[in-house]
């Protein structure tokens, strides 16, 4: 297969987009109680009419900022990339070092970059299930350029090994930006004589991004819409990594679109909305409840006029018929609203991993309480946490690496690294996966300990290779490289103090003589 036709290109576009609405009322549910700010433009003005409780809201907020510094924490380490298992023993302490400087530069690159922006609005996408991230090739000033799409805008199409292969993004753009967003494009004369004379006009783009099996590569084909003349691609190129990284919380069989944490709260977040507004209409009759007025010909409704130390005029306050002007009792229970709502709440919470620690004015909590909340968490993102290390990140690294080879980038030779898990594996060093590690480094202890109180040092030199093991944990706990001194220094420092301690073993020992005191004869024993 080479490159489609636009005809062809607008067929898969228009058969991913009818796959998406089968799940578009969800989705559009879950932007509307759990991100207002975020739905489609085209299903009327944003608007917070329907929201009595931010709960939802909020905890959207808190899933993407935890995500984000457990997997992805902003200006600070989070993957390194290393020699892969099929990496000859004796070379992958070189490798890993000589990749110690393509990790910084990558990084460097990631930080300039408004990927930590945009990386956080995917978060929040991601908790409706699916998250998309679209890696372009900037200026010289801006080399990456990131751009976060929401899901209800997005057609995709999965590979034959369940990932997302085939992305297609449909939006207008002001004929004003084209030339910023493309200015290598070649674009129609009706376009050209908008971008001149009418930059406001907006045009219909469609970016598709699919694999060519032929050539082995993504291709990224943009196309302007011409009224009735349909598509024509205006620019291509070709990237050895897909420019759409796809995450997805957890998927179903057939099915290429995500199911996010955010859809299980959704009836509880409905819920918890609709007791609020209850709540507030039942403390609302309670403050302010409907007066039943007697029809006596005295107290006319139409000219009461209510209002704190107002004086009305009654023909009576009691009697056998009862007072003029008496409230009505609704008989709302707004304790009971409230006990519900504290339920909905946790729940919600629950969900969207947006469960706190105890806070520190409250009552007393044990260790163990902390202990098992922050295991909980562990347990409930492990399994998300595996489908974004395969997902995601290694997306985003291969991207990047693609755009620095387009760019240029000296010092390395961008074209020859290929993120495999083989021969390079990226590994992920973010604050989750140390704590993950930790256990593992946890039971090395324990079992050094365990050797040492049973033999002594002796048993412990015996069974543990201690210098290695101190490598490997380092290793294991995400320290950076040039921490520890490469395994050729070792070796020599190792030599150097043997040889040290042998020359001092087989200098001559000086036999200590007994001082001669003067004055006294010398005796010899026999």
């Amino acid at each position: 297969m080479a490159a489609l036709s636009d005809k062809d290109i607008a067929a898969n576009a228009q058969r991913a987009e009818e796959k998406r609405k089968a799940i578009q009322p969800i989705i559009d549910q879950c932007m509307t109680y759990g991100m207002p700010w975020r739905r489609d433009p085209r299903k009327g003005r944003v608007t917070f009419d329907q929201l009595f409780d931010s709960t939802g809201p909020a905890s959207v907020q808190t899933f993407a900022k935890r995500n984000s510094t457990a997997l992805t924490p902003p200006f600070q380490r989070w993957f390194e990339l290393e020699a892969g298992p099929i990496t000859a023993p004796d070379q992958i302490e070189a490798v890993n070092r000589q990749l110690m400087d393509v990790t910084s530069v990558i990084h460097a690159c990631l930080d300039a970059s408004n990927f930590q922006i945009k990386s956080e609005e995917m978060y929040a996408d991601l908790s409706t299930g699916t998250g998309a991230l679209l890696g372009v090739e900037g200026d010289d000033e801006n080399p990456i350029v990131w751009h976060s799409v929401p899901p209800w805008s997005l057609g995709i199409e999965e590979g034959p090994f369940g990932t997302i292969e085939n992305v297609y993004w449909c939006r207008h753009y002001p004929a004003g930006m084209l030339p910023r967003h493309w200015p290598k494009a070649t674009w129609p004369e009706k376009v050209k004589e908008a971008i001149e004379k009418q930059p406001h006009t907006k045009f219909e783009i469609l970016q598709a991004s699919y694999y060519d099996t032929a050539d082995k590569v993504y291709r990224l084909a943009v196309l302007v819409k011409e009224g009735a003349d349909g598509w024509h691609t205006v620019y291509e190129t070709l990237n050895r990594a897909n420019p759409w990284i796809v995450p997805r919380w957890w998927t179903t069989s057939g099915d290429p679109w995500g199911r996010g944490p955010l859809m299980l709260a959704l009836p509880d977040i409905k819920t918890a909305n609709k007791t609020v507004e209850m709540v507030l209409k039942a403390a609302a009759y309670s403050l302010a409840p409907p007066l039943m007025v007697l029809h006596d010909g005295v107290v006319n409704p139409d000219t009461l006029r209510l209002a704190p130390n107002a004086l009305i005029k009654v023909a009576r306050t009691g009697g056998p018929m009862g007072r003029s002007i008496e409230p009505m009792d609704i008989g709302a229970r707004v304790d009971l609203g409230q006990l519900v709502l504290q339920d909905l709440r946790g729940t919600i919470q629950k969900h969207l991993l947006a469960r706190q620690l105890p806070p520190q004015t409250g009552a007393v909590r044990s260790p163990t309480e902390i202990l098992e909340r922050l295991k909980e968490y562990a347990f409930e993102t492990n399994s998300s946490f595996g489908r974004l290390n395969h997902e995601f990140v290694p997306g985003v690294i291969a991207r990047t690496i693609d755009i620095l080879d387009r760019k240029k980038v000296p010092l390395v030779k961008w074209n020859e690294l290929r993120i495999d898990q083989l021969t390079m594996k990226v590994k992920v060093v973010s604050p989750l996966a140390r704590s993950q590690k930790l256990e593992d480094v946890q039971n090395a202890i324990r079992f050094a300990e365990l050797v040492k109180s049973l033999g002594g040092d002796e048993l412990l030199a015996l069974v543990v290779p201690i210098e290695d093991a101190f490598v490997r944990m380092a290793s294991e706990l995400g320290v950076p490289n040039w921490m520890v001194r490469p395994k050729a220094d070792r070796d020599h420092l190792q030599k150097s103090a043997g040889d040290a301690m042998s020359s001092q073993l087989e200098q001559p020992q000086d036999v200590p003589t007994a001082p001669v005191q003067t004055g006294q004869p010398l005796r010899l024993v026999s």
